[in-house]
């Protein structure tokens, strides 16, 4: 089930609240209201493939053994965290890389070795580093076993299974036990909720998939061998990196919302990253969970910064290039790794040298603002090309190697710039999306760049989870009160968002 869906949305997660009130109230048991939340969770996944639940419950089923062996003293904490993550890892990389690796080989080597061929098993990538995490956490002490149905719910959890957030076990877990009886703190929680779900389903269906066909229109013809000219190449990356956005912090939302829905809060997971003024602070706002999950699994125990400038621009570089491949099994996850690692490296080495800032000057402000934004478009373009040759060809086309053509509206520019030219067809594709399209992409650039966040505009009910002050936004002038006002405005963009839903278009963090 979609959370765009009408099964989802009409049928699914009424029947879901109404359970989990008539629990709440009737038995005033919050073990009731558990054991509910994971048979609701547990249908949600199944609904995909029977298999992927079989899946999901064998990889539970060993990872909580686990724990508790460390717990009781069974199995060394040492001997947990290498079966626990070799095997997790075991698991993942044989459905997910194993069929990469062996293509690799074939073509440069000739060798094929087994591999997985099927589909992709839903949310693995994501209920794998929850329970990674985990088991680390426990056999360094950070966590205790806890009950198996808890556990199960923490993996298992509807609002957050597919594509997260990536939850810890200390922010989720103690929650199930704190679920309270209280008419007026549920509708308040639902309030809440509902708000952030609305604005994230709009985010979706009303922004992402509108401006979707505008990057389609470019790396499709790039992957079928129409080479891009400057300006659609530059749109296409464009509309893409606002589409990626929408799409995933849009996911995000709604699942904070459904959260709340259930008196339940998630972390945070997007804070306007479109508005950094530096790669570090952009990995700060994007992904906010995956950041963390790289930061205290992968890069702190490589040694993080503690081991010397150029060891620490090595770690840096080694967990992007991770974090890329944890996105997709392809080269082209691969270089959009290795550019960020690259970035960062720059953007440290740049503070090494001159500071942290170079101060608080408008025009120091919008400039650093634009070479980041930039950096991080043109590194998008291999996250979303077909293959690393047709990433290629668009950046030559973004650099002007393949000319560099205006539309017939801005023919006059040509008259003044010998190296312009002026290609009639060459906007063809994104005249026939339509100007709708274009318009949707002026409105998503102007609120990822210049509005307030949700969490801003609600930051004084907490929809969210923020770890630390660095994770919690600044105040927006205007705030979020409960009132008639916001609730009909909230209603109305969901009821909007409804009539120009297409059911069966995904969420794009799905394939990964």
């Amino acid at each position: 089930m979609l959370f765009t869906s009408n099964e989802f949305l009409f049928v699914f997660l009424p029947l879901t609240i109404i359970g989990f009130l008539l629990l709440r109230r009737g038995t005033g048991s919050n073990k009731a209201t558990v054991y509910f939340l994971l048979l609701a969770s547990l249908v949600f996944y199944s609904w995909w493939d029977a298999r992927y639940l079989a899946l999901i419950l064998i990889s539970m089923g060993f990872n909580f053994p686990l724990s508790r062996f460390v717990t009781t003293g069974k199995i060394t904490p040492r001997t947990g965290i290498w079966v626990g993550v070799g095997l997790n890892l075991t698991l993942l990389t044989w459905f997910k890389y194993s069929s990469f690796v062996n293509t690799a080989l074939e073509s440069n080597f000739g060798i094929t070795i087994p591999h997985y061929a099927g589909e992709l098993p839903l949310a693995i990538s994501f209920f794998t580093f929850l329970q990674i995490a985990y088991v680390v956490d426990t056999c360094r002490g950070k966590a205790g076993a806890g009950s198996i149905i808890d556990y199960f719910l923490f993996v298992t959890f509807f609002p957050h299974l597919i594509a997260g957030p990536l939850v810890h076990h200390s922010e989720l877990i103690p929650q199930f036990h704190r679920i309270g009886r209280s008419w007026n703190v549920w509708k308040a929680d639902f309030a809440i909720g509902f708000t952030v779900f609305a604005l994230g389903f709009f985010k979706k269906v009303g922004l992402a998939d509108s401006i979707a066909p505008l990057a389609d229109v470019m790396f499709d013809n790039a992957r079928n061998g129409i080479t891009p000219s400057f300006f659609v190449a530059w749109f296409g990356a464009l509309s893409y990196s606002l589409q990626l956005y929408f799409d995933f912090s849009g996911y995000s939302d709604m699942a904070i919302g459904l959260s709340r829905m259930f008196c339940l809060r998630l972390p945070i997971n997007f804070n306007s990253p479109y508005q950094s003024l530096n790669i570090i602070e952009f990995w700060k706002r994007w992904h906010i969970t995956l950041s963390r999950f790289l930061k205290d699994y992968l890069y702190i125990p490589l040694g993080g910064g503690r081991v010397g400038a150029w060891r620490r621009y090595l770690n840096l570089m080694i967990v992007m290039v991770l974090g890329g491949l944890w996105h997709g099994a392809g080269w082209q996850f691969i270089l959009w790794g290795a550019l960020h690692g690259t970035y960062l490296m720059i953007n440290h080495g740049w503070r090494r040298a001159f500071g942290p800032t170079l101060g608080n000057h408008l025009t120091v402000r919008l400039l650093s603002w634009a070479i980041t934004f930039t950096a991080v478009v043109v590194a998008w373009v291999p996250f979303r090309a077909a293959d690393v040759a047709t990433a290629v060809e668009i950046w030559r086309s973004m650099i002007g190697l393949n000319g560099i053509s205006v539309p017939r509206i801005l023919a006059p520019l040509a008259n003044l710039a010998p190296f312009l030219r002026v290609d009639p067809t060459d906007f063809d594709g994104f005249a026939q999306v339509g100007r709708l399209n274009i318009g949707f992409m002026a409105a998503g650039l102007m609120i990822a760049l210049l509005l307030p966040n949700i969490y801003q505009f609600m930051i004084r009910r907490s929809p969210a989870l923020w770890g630390t002050s660095e994770q919690r936004p600044s105040e927006s002038k205007v705030t979020w009160v409960p009132s008639s006002v916001y609730a009909l405005a909230s209603i109305a963009l969901f009821a909007y968002s409804l009539s120009i839903n297409e059911e069966g278009s995904p969420f794009l963090y799905f394939q990964f």
